[in-house]
């Protein structure tokens, strides 16, 4: 017969201090980040088999600009300077108010978003000239394949920002593992498109497999705050306290990008 303190079952656990939490936390990103890392050199591998050096890639290149840019602009300079800490600031204050928050700040971000994407449809062959002005006399058929890419691709600013607005949930609720293993899946999405499709839809094989992956990461960063009970209710209160706080918050670091865009 086995005795309590020697099951495993029946030993109480031992408790985790912080900073054995921050560790973990620490090397679970760390691990997401190397795969994430490994699968980028993967998807470039991929690329050049695939459609070596040529004009469209180019044009593809300088279509996923946009979506990447946006998202930098949007979320990517807000989530660590603004979103975190005032989503961790409710998250231990109280449940209640965090979810309401939670709430809010989703609907926000859907409406902006939507329309952001239907902008991004509207204005893809002024953005191709900006981005993209030299393939006018050097081949404008590459401009018009450019022009196609940035619609195919505008989807992508809505599901990786939105992605992005869950991931500042998960870290304000000490949750790390998703969002971990969501940094390396969004690379995934060419790695495994792109072999499949391109016989049939040559370049635009890479766009579908980075909405596969944009698409991958939004799933795993939904589930996992559900995972956590946050069942958040779809709310327009623009005038959340919360809401304010981030924004002011996120203004000197949205000034501090257009700034350095502008250069």
């Amino acid at each position: 017969m086995i005795a309590a303190d020697e099951n495993p079952a029946l030993t109480p656990a031992t408790p985790v201090t912080p900073s054995q939490g921050l560790a973990r936390a620490a090397g679970v990103l760390a691990i997401g980040n190397l795969v994430s890392r490994v699968l980028g050199l993967l998807r470039e591998i991929v690329i050049a088999a695939l459609f070596g050096a040529t004009g469209q890639v180019s044009a593809f290149r300088v279509a996923a600009q946009v979506p990447t840019l946006l998202y930098d602009f949007l979320v990517g300079g807000m989530l660590s300077a603004a979103l975190v800490p005032v989503l961790s600031d409710y998250a231990r204050r109280s449940r209640r108010e965090f979810v309401q928050i939670v709430g809010a700040l989703i609907s926000l971000f859907v409406v902006v978003l939507t329309g952001l994407v239907i902008a991004l449809e509207v204005a893809a062959p002024a953005l191709a000239v900006l981005l993209a002005g030299g393939f006018r006399t050097s081949d404008p058929a590459l401009l018009a394949l450019t022009v196609q890419l940035i619609r195919w691709l505008a989807p992508v600013v809505w599901f990786l920002s939105l992605a992005g607005v869950l991931m500042a949930v998960l870290y304000a609720l000490q949750r790390f593992t998703f969002p971990a293993v969501a940094t390396a899946v969004f690379n995934l999405g060419i790695v495994v498109a792109a072999p499949l499709l391109a016989p049939v839809i040559g370049i635009f094989s890479l766009a579908v497999g980075l909405l596969f992956g944009s698409l991958a990461q939004l799933t795993l960063m939904f589930v996992d705050v559900r995972r956590a009970d946050v069942a958040f209710t779809w709310g327009f209160d623009w005038r959340h306290p919360a809401l304010r706080r981030i924004l002011w918050l996120y203004l000197p670091i949205a000034a501090g990008l257009v700034v350095s865009l502008s250069r």
